[in-house]
């Protein structure tokens, strides 16, 4: 049995994978199956990782995320944007300093959220053996929630003036950890590693559908 006391025993040696039995756990799970010590639906360790080089390297400041620290706690909450779907949550909303406009921050990782089109993985299976341009379609769908609205600010009040909304994808983040690895220590770098990200602007009028994209000569999978 999955979580039997001898499963939970055999667990805990897995802990750093959130692995049992050769399988990938979810972070509920994980929680349930002892290799994970808590759980906030839908946060992760790598979106506050890549969250905060990119709040580093765009000069923004982290209004609400849940911040992940090495042996302790996940504290905060993540934050509902869209007042016709105040369940429906991002992984962190900023301040861009430049210009004070505030950001919608989400992590896409790959095995829920698909390869992007033209990426090598973009037709191969990801979780729930789900075909990957069937998520990458379904993620692009949310993503067009959040660059629409309605809005809704942190106080729970009306924001006509939205968000822009960045994406952060898991695979330009695993490539920027490579880049950071592969720099050389010492002295100056000429161009230091950035992360790769996507950014949308508030748009209440978006139609990401095939056949729109198509009409203004955008590549669809």
């Amino acid at each position: 049995r999955l979580y039997s006391p001898a499963g939970l025993a055999r667990a805990h040696w897995l802990s750093k994978k959130n692995t049992y039995q050769g399988m990938r756990l979810c972070s509920k799970h994980a929680v349930e199956a002892g290799t994970k010590s808590s759980h906030k639906a839908g946060a992760s360790t790598a979106a506050c990782e890549a969250l905060h080089v990119l709040a580093k390297q765009e000069d923004l400041v982290v209004l609400r995320h849940v911040h992940f620290a090495p042996g302790e706690e996940p504290e905060g909450w993540e934050a509902g944007i869209l007042a016709d779907h105040p369940r429906i949550k991002v992984d962190a909303v900023c301040r861009r300093a430049s210009d004070g406009a505030l950001v919608a921050y989400q992590y896409q990782g790959n095995r829920f959220h698909g390869f992007p089109p033209g990426n090598p993985l973009h037709e191969t299976f990801g979780v729930g053996h789900q075909w990957g341009p069937a998520l990458w379609n379904k993620t692009r769908r949310r993503t067009e929630q959040y660059i629409k609205g309605p809005h809704l600010g942190l106080d729970g009040t009306t924001r006509p003036e939205g968000y822009v909304v960045v994406e952060v994808w898991e695979h330009d983040y695993i490539s920027y950890k490579q880049q950071v690895k592969a720099a050389p220590r010492g002295g100056e770098v000429s161009a230091p590693p950035t992360l790769a990200f996507t950014q949308h602007a508030h748009d209440p009028d978006l139609d990401m559908s095939e056949a729109a994209m198509a009409s203004r000569d955008v590549p669809v999978d």
